[in-house]
């Protein structure tokens, strides 16, 4: 509350004492995080170009530098978010940051990416800075203290804009998609499939790319398998394998087949059923897409999976309850036309067998006669 303290507090951050720059940057990455109003007090005292100008620093000590990409993250962050045009002269600081080899420095400058690009425009100037390849190399970290922001920080870098998706996947995303679905971390493999999911509904040739360059489709499926998986991992898993299905074609759906997706989604419609009624119709939809190729494709498989889908319990929701009642009876009409027809056809079968028995029986009985 004091007229003139936080200029003060910048001003020391350019000083040529290095502990009292210390204290200084110290100072303004605490007040930052004390909230945005006090944050903005701090940004309009002139505190981005002078920190950022510190980060920037490379004859500095490490120390000091991870306070400065500290506080800088701290200016960056918060809610509301601080206006744009405040703190834009700071990203192409925070894109060279991240070429940096100090995992706590790199963790503060990700995490401030990922901030930023939780807006759009944000996510457009931090794009234009080249902060997409920096940020993907940090995707296959050994350090899940890198990875973790990191992969918030693709998240959003990739969720508002098409030509950020491509680039992504340009970048080498899809590459890196297994380890990070594979992570210890939860949140990572939540953002991972999120992200993929994204990705998919994008372009229909990354669908092609995901089911015939990857393994992305049977991991997914084998993840759903497990009996400790939790549900909201399981929730983002099936919305993303709900989009592949969707976005598929003939060959691409061929494979997601042959890799197992009908099974391991009937077999998760239950509990999806319970616990997100909005996913379930999405997910029930797309069964019938599987089960009406496999009709075709593989009718013994069809009846199997079938009659597991009419053996599942009813859904609470009463439009899931009504889809499913209705797909049941739209696939049980079709197979009863189908048995019909194999009927039929057994029985003209039948028919001319008897006709040509009769022609037989008729025929000896001429030679005889004859004879």
């Amino acid at each position: 509350d004091h007229p003139g303290v936080l200029e003060q507090i910048v001003r020391h951050v350019n000083s040529g004492d290095e502990y009292l720059s210390e204290q200084a940057v110290w100072a303004a990455g605490y007040i930052a995080a004390e909230g945005a109003p006090l944050r903005d007090r701090l940004i309009h005292a002139g505190a981005v170009p002078v920190v950022a100008a510190m980060v920037d620093d490379g004859a500095r000590e490490i120390t000091l530098l991870r306070d400065a990409c500290w506080a800088l993250s701290n200016l960056c962050c918060g809610r509301p978010p601080p206006a744009l045009r405040d703190i834009a002269p700071a990203f192409p600081t925070l894109v060279r940051a991240l070429g940096h080899t100090d995992d706590e420095l790199l963790s503060h400058a990700l995490c401030a990416c990922g901030a930023v690009g939780g807006q759009q425009e944000g996510s457009e100037l931090l794009v234009k800075s080249g902060a997409m390849p920096a940020v993907m190399v940090h995707l296959t970290s050994s350090n899940l203290e890198v990875v973790t922001p990191a992969m918030h920080a693709m998240s959003k870098l990739c969720e508002p804009a098409f030509d950020h998706r491509v680039l992504a996947v340009n970048c080498g995303l899809l590459q890196a998609m297994p380890g990070l679905l594979a992570s210890p971390k939860v949140s990572i493999q939540k953002e991972a499939a999120k992200t993929l999911q994204a990705v998919i509904y994008s372009d229909d040739a990354f669908i092609g790319m995901i089911v015939n360059q990857t393994q992305l489709i049977p991991m997914m499926l084998q993840m759903l398998s497990s009996a400790t998986i939790p549900y909201e991992l399981v929730n983002e898993l099936v919305w993303c394998l709900v989009a592949a299905v969707k976005k598929s074609g003939a060959t691409e759906l061929a494979a997601i087949i042959a890799a197992g997706a009908t099974e391991s989604l009937i077999e998760v419609l239950e509990t999806v059923s319970h616990e997100n009624d909005i996913l379930a119709c999405p997910l029930l939809d797309r069964i019938k897409m599987l089960l009406e190729a496999l009709k075709i494709s593989d009718k013994a498989r069809f009846d199997r999976n079938f009659r597991v889908l009419c053996a599942s319990a009813p859904p609470e929701d009463a439009n899931v309850r009504d889809m499913l009642t209705h797909i049941i009876n739209v696939l049980s009409k079709g197979s009863a036309d189908d048995d019909n027809n194999n009927s039929n056809d057994d029985d003209e079968n039948n028919d001319n067998n008897d006709d040509d028995d009769d022609d037989a029986s008729a025929e000896e009985g001429s030679d005889e006669t004859a004879a």
